[in-house]
């Protein structure tokens, strides 16, 4: 065995590479390394000293595709950068404007976002040497960013968002995932190859050591490939919710409105809206499952259910699934009240999941916390 291992080193070693590469693509916080990564961007430094953030705003907040940062200076006045106007100052614009305009005041579903996002990616930013730093983050989809003034008065900025790492992620352990069941073919073709050039030369066969039998090294590849792929099915999350998310989901808003969703195992669903006051609704189509998350589609202006993604959380035994703008609503209720125990509340759960304890902590199908 020695001499086998000292003859395969470089093959070996390349296939411990490639397994390493699927363990740490498949457990590593990608958000956070990446947002680590991501390098603080000099946004310069208005005319007059900057003196503190009084307002971020995101992408795709008051209608704009950009975002914007705004500051107070020395003089009392505001400045905003930047593409707010023609390029002047290094983008810094002065702002005539009511001082309300320019003091964002966070809500607490924006305060909660914050919290989530940097529960979730994990980070805590070292700003102790700026002049002063803000932050603003946003749920669905997150996206966060933070902003600091640096001693000589300029403005940095850092901003990171889920989709770039999460697909980063997804598409570098398909890749290496095929790439490791290739090299195991390979790696097969070729020892057996050598073992039976090795045993047709019965006097090489006598000068080397005795080789590894076929047998033996096509049942340790077959063991690798096995494992390699319930790894793969094992942790993919898109699976997961296929496997364990279809069936009946029901939930109640104020006791007056009734919903009801089944989801099929052939990606079909079937709804059903009660309202308060008139005839059910029933609603058929399709669904897809993508980055763990649920998107109905019946019609394209279907308010019921082609307005948001379903979100699957695991809480115990119980199975919920939740409307993504909803998830700091869902828990904001689970902090300051039990359980629930019937059908009402803003979450579809599994008819009865309500009668299993709810152990532990509500989690995402990834394994992370859904509520910080």
């Amino acid at each position: 065995m020695q001499t086998f291992i000292r003859e395969n080193k470089g093959k070996l070693t390349l296939l411990l590479i490639l397994t390493l590469c699927l363990v740490v693509l498949r457990t590593i916080n990608i958000y956070q390394a990446w947002y680590y990564l991501t390098p603080w961007e000099d946004l310069g430094a208005p005319p007059e000293a900057a003196q503190r953030i009084t307002r971020i705003d995101l992408p795709g907040e008051n209608g704009s595709l950009d975002e914007f940062v705004y500051v107070k200076v020395s003089t009392g006045d505001f400045f905003g950068c930047c593409g707010l106007a023609k390029d002047v100052n290094n983008g810094w614009v002065k702002l005539d404007r009511p001082y309300t305009d320019f003091y964002d005041i966070a809500d607490s579903e924006e305060n909660a976002c914050i919290e989530r996002i940097e529960t979730e990616w994990g980070f805590r930013e070292g700003l102790q040497g700026a002049k002063n730093h803000g932050d603003a983050g946003q749920c669905f989809p997150h996206i966060y960013a933070v902003y600091q003034i640096k001693q000589d008065g300029s403005v940095w900025k850092k901003i990171g968002s889920e989709d770039k790492p999460r697909s980063f992620k997804e598409v570098s352990f398909e890749f290496v995932f095929f790439v490791y069941l290739g090299y195991l073919v390979f790696l097969a073709f070729a020892w057996i190859r050598e073992n039976h050039i090795v045993n047709a030369d019965n006097q090489q066969a006598e000068r080397r050591a005795k080789p590894v039998p076929a047998w033996l090294l096509l049942t340790g590849l077959i063991v690798f490939s096995l494992g390699a792929i319930l790894f793969h099915f094992r942790t993919d999350v898109n699976r997961l919710v296929r496997n364990e998310f279809t069936g009946e989901y029901v939930r109640s808003i104020g006791g007056f409105w009734g919903f009801q969703l089944n989801l099929h195992d052939d990606l079909t669903f079937y709804a059903k809206i009660t309202p308060d006051s008139t005839g059910p609704m029933e609603i058929t189509g399709q669904y897809m499952i993508e980055h763990g998350k649920i998107q109905l589609s019946a019609s394209r202006y279907n308010i019921f259910t082609d307005q948001y993604k379903l979100v699957p959380i695991r809480w115990g035994e119980r199975k919920y699934l939740i409307e993504e703008p909803l998830i700091p609503s869902f828990c904001k209720d689970i902090r300051f009240a039990k359980s629930r125990k019937n059908a009402t509340g803003i979450a579809y759960l599994h008819p009865d999941d309500w009668n299993l304890p709810a152990e532990g902590e509500p989690r995402f199908m990834d394994g992370r916390k859904a509520c910080p």
